[in-house]
């Protein structure tokens, strides 16, 4: 089986973005590399390929920032080598699909998670729920991480 490595050529990922972005249903993935708490790569399993995946709504610190390294390995210790759900919405201009990742047989929002731990914050501008700016407010109440 030959799997196609999308996750370094962005022309590859733009020849591949239909057949990834053409359903609103999620697809099943498994994460492969944790690189920060709000970007994976991932596996594909129905299309062949390994992808980046940035998730939508949010921003986390790099990993050599404080509490970079924290939430990458809270997304570690949640998510790596393991199947998720994925809820691709678009692609950024150097082939990373950004989106949403779901875990936990697709009942818990990664972002979500993410922000009620307080290693990420909402990007400002992006079409977010209610819910995470409710995760934020309380981890900022409780002095979570950032």
């Amino acid at each position: 089986v030959r799997i196609v490595d999308l996750s370094n050529d962005q022309s590859k990922a733009k020849q591949y973005q239909s057949f990834l972005l053409r359903s609103q249903t999620r697809k099943e993935a498994v994460v492969e590399y944790v690189y920060s708490p709000t970007r994976v790569k991932v596996y594909i399993p129905k299309e062949n390929c390994l992808v980046n995946m940035i998730l939508a709504g949010i921003n986390s610190p790099k990993a050599t920032e404080p509490y970079g390294q924290e939430g990458a390995s809270y997304i570690r210790s949640l998510v790596h080598q393991t199947e998720v759900e994925l809820a691709m919405g678009s692609m950024d201009k150097v082939g990373n699909y950004i989106g949403h990742l779901y875990f936990d047989n697709g009942s818990k929002d990664m972002s979500l998670e993410l922000l009620k731990m307080g290693f990420a914050s909402i990007r400002g501008g992006d079409d977010v729920s209610s819910q995470y700016f409710q995760a934020e407010e309380d981890a900022k109440k409780n002095k979570l991480n950032i």
